[in-house]
């Protein structure tokens, strides 16, 4: 009877200083971005297109001051043919053909980024016991304190209630 009673005290006493744990939280943010960019080119590029010619064939007896003209079926080349006295003038323009053109090139580049952030927080519980509480604390702490001191007492010297 009397182990029990002392390991009752002990559980009393020890009970009352129980504390928690910090907690811990960790927090995991993960953000993606993802950008094109898109760059123009410019090509210069320079196309030459072929000369042409013309056939004219016209009798002696044609010819004269006037001149004869013929032009190609593409109409870049002009021929015209003519006689002053006893000479024969042959006239013949060709254009050729040069064209500059200017490209564009389209370049399309994509990016891609992550960030990641990972914060962590410890939370550390502040202890507050309200005062109707610690007042019963210290009321039953008091009662407690008596109570020991009551049964060494009692084991030192024990009190005979029941002799006559």
């Amino acid at each position: 009877m009397k182990r029990l009673f002392y390991i009752s005290i002990l559980a009393l006493l020890t009970a009352c200083g129980s504390r928690r744990s910090p907690q811990r939280s960790s927090e995991r943010m993960v953000k993606d971005s993802t950008w094109r960019e898109i760059k123009y080119i410019p090509v210069d590029t320079t196309f030459t297109m072929p000369g042409d010619s013309v056939r004219l064939a016209v009798p002696l007896r044609d010819l004269g001051r006037k001149p004869i003209t013929r032009t190609s079926k593409s109409g870049r080349t002009t021929a015209s043919v003519s006689r002053e006295k006893e000479t024969i003038l042959v006239d013949c323009k060709v254009e050729e053909l040069q064209k500059e053109l200017q490209l564009l090139k389209e370049r399309i580049t994509e990016y891609r980024h992550f960030l990641e952030t990972t914060s962590e927080s410890i939370v550390i519980p502040q202890p507050y016991v309200p005062k109707p509480v610690k007042v019963l604390a210290w009321i039953g702490g008091i009662f407690i304190l008596l109570a020991i001191t009551g049964v060494i007492l009692f084991i030192k010297k024990p009190f005979n209630f029941f002799k006559p």
